[in-house]
């Protein structure tokens, strides 16, 4: 990844992905990809200020309070993930469109 620096999107959807530690070098990433995948957490995406765009759909990602540090975030689907409530970090967010649903308990 190391040589990808100005990369602005990227889909690595449907590819078994558990670590995006990889990832947090990509601070130029307006658009990203992550669904179908097994991440749990995605806090290695603090440094992505740039970024727009996220679709993490699918997932096992229970906490969004990554969310917070991305000023530019906008668009955030995270279907099927381990939310188990609405969390205050996603109301407090403006998004221009925002989609999930969490699990009853």
């Amino acid at each position: 990844m190391e040589y990808a620096v100005n990369v602005t999107k990227l889909s690595l959807s449907g590819n078994q992905i558990t670590d995006i530690s990889p990832l947090k070098g990509l601070t130029k990433i307006q658009s990203l990809d992550l669904m179908d995948n097994q991440i749990t957490s995605i806090e290695d995406l603090s440094a992505m200020k740039e970024l727009e765009a996220l679709r993490v759909d699918h997932n096992q990602i229970s906490s969004f309070d990554v969310v917070k540090q991305l000023p530019h975030l906008r668009d955030l689907t995270a279907f099927g993930n381990q939310i188990c409530e609405y969390s205050r970090t996603i109301r407090c967010c403006k998004f221009d469109e925002v989609g999930f649903e969490w699990q009853s308990n």
